[in-house]
């Protein structure tokens, strides 16, 4: 997996779904694979559009696959001393399948992230090695966008992060 250009929570995650080994298996259950992990502020009608033609050319296979997931920074708290929690929010979009191909990608992203992985990342211009280590925060359930109407639910990670060093 490449560093991404900061250390942030939400770029490592970003990052280790749209190309690294461990986000396999979460490619796996989206229509357009690794196009289909999107960062979040790039997203509009016109994506969603573009996921879901690219879902029904997959037809019958494409059925069973959610749109995209859009990676969000949700924001940090210092924790004292060196320390803070990150928390990353992830989007987990689809139409016309009900819950059911949400339902499949919250339990993978729970199932892969809250795995320890190894990664790269970039603190002070040099390339690093870390452990990422998250929490599960919690979930909307599923809920539905008038204003592209789309099915989704928000799943949440949090990290601890030493700052110290940054």
């Amino acid at each position: 997996m490449t560093a991404p250009d900061s250390i942030d929570t939400a770029s490592v995650v970003y990052n280790l779904l749209k190309t690294g080994d461990g986000g396999a298996d979460v490619r796996a259950l989206l229509a357009s694979g690794a196009d289909s992990v999107i960062e979040a502020g790039l997203v509009n009608a016109s994506t969603i559009q573009t996921a879901y033609t690219a879902r029904l050319a997959l037809t019958p296979s494409g059925v069973g696959k959610a749109l995209i997931i859009i990676v969000r920074d949700a924001g940090e708290v210092p924790e004292g001393p060196g320390m803070s929690t990150e928390t990353v929010a992830i989007d987990i979009l689809d139409i016309g399948q009900g819950y059911r191909n949400i339902r499949g990608v919250q339990q993978k992203l729970r199932k892969v992230l809250l795995q320890p992985h190894v990664v790269n990342v970039v603190a002070n211009g040099d390339a690093v090695r870390g452990i990422l280590q998250l929490t599960f925060g919690g979930r909307t359930g599923h809920r539905f966008d008038e204003t592209f109407s789309v099915e989704f639910e928000t799943i949440v990670f949090q990290a601890q992060v030493e700052t110290e060093w940054l």
